[in-house]
């Protein structure tokens, strides 16, 4: 009896660890994390003096990270079906967790926004509140817009900037052109990540330039938004926004450098497997540039 007892146990715990598991993958970590640290990098990219303030930079960061995988939550909640098809090893399509205990994270992640925001100001507050309502509405009804759902998508990557520079209660000209280069390689990677969904965004009508126009067609499209943020990334060198001149040139030369190969790559081959990898390391090289941006600019 009291093996079984402890078998018992041991299953309801295992079962447990899974849902928790579950909702931490549903927060997609990576992405999340990325936004918070987009935050920090809008808070040094705006007063630079303002680093030492470091626990209003880690309420930025937990507003920032909480925020996302809210919207994460909720957007693997909205495209449960399309996932069926696109992506059935996600959380809830793989039955890791249901569509009900998705609400629950989404609902715990976005209280853990909001608190955060909350400790920084009210602003600050009003700030998360509305990235919250304006991605639960893409998520809901702006897909189907395409290309002008990839820009809605890319603009809230950007807002962590903006709202970094809130946090320390400055927003300059150089907030406004690093947002500007993550504005352009995130619509690069939205329209690319759209090539690997085309078939599950016909069936559910949602109409991306990969459907509209053929993935060869999405794929050149991307590389060029990519290309545009290269440019972009060399006006803060030439403007001398960065204070380690010499540590942003070496860094985010090569990271320039990984995404016009990307582009190349992406321009000449537009298949759902090639996609899939390159997707996965464009998250990377826009990681490896916001610690580069932070490190040159602190």
């Amino acid at each position: 009896m009291v093996l079984a007892k402890d078998n018992g146990s041991l299953l309801v715990d295992a079962i447990m660890l899974d849902k928790v598991v579950a909702c931490l993958k549903l927060s997609r970590p990576l992405n999340s994390m990325m936004i918070g640290l987009a935050v920090i990098v809008g808070a040094v990219i705006a007063s630079s003096d303002q680093i030492s303030n470091y626990d209003r930079l880690l309420a930025g960061f937990l507003a920032g990270s909480f925020t996302s995988a809210a919207i994460m939550a909720h957007n693997d909640i909205v495209d449960v079906d399309i996932d069926r098809v696109n992506a059935p090893w996600r959380p809830i399509p793989s039955g890791k967790i249901s569509v009900s205990g998705a609400k629950w994270c989404l609902l715990l992640y976005s209280i853990g926004g909001i608190a955060s925001s909350l400790y920084t100001g009210l602003l600050t507050l009003l700030m998360v509140v509305f990235a919250l309502l304006f991605s639960i509405a893409y998520n809901s009804y702006g897909k189907k817009l395409g290309v002008l759902g990839n820009i809605q998508v890319s603009l809230m990557v950007m807002y962590p900037i903006l709202y970094g520079g809130v946090v320390v209660g400055s927003v300059e000209a150089s907030t406004i052109i690093i947002s500007l280069m993550i504005f352009f390689s995130v619509l690069g990677r939205e329209i690319a990540k759209d090539i690997a969904d085309v078939e599950g965004d016909k069936l559910a009508g949602v109409k991306t330039i990969a459907v509209s126009k053929g993935p060869v067609f999405a794929s050149r499209i991307a590389a060029l938004m990519y290309l545009i943020a290269v440019s972009i990334s060399i006006a803060p060198l030439v403007l001398g926004i960065v204070e380690n001149k010499l540590l942003y040139a070496v860094v985010i030369g090569a990271i320039d450098v990984g995404f016009v190969y990307e582009s190349l790559i992406l321009a000449k081959q537009a298949d759902r497997d090639l996609v899939l990898k390159h997707k996965n390391r464009v998250l990377l090289l826009m990681l490896a540039g916001l610690i580069a941006l932070y490190l040159s600019l602190a």
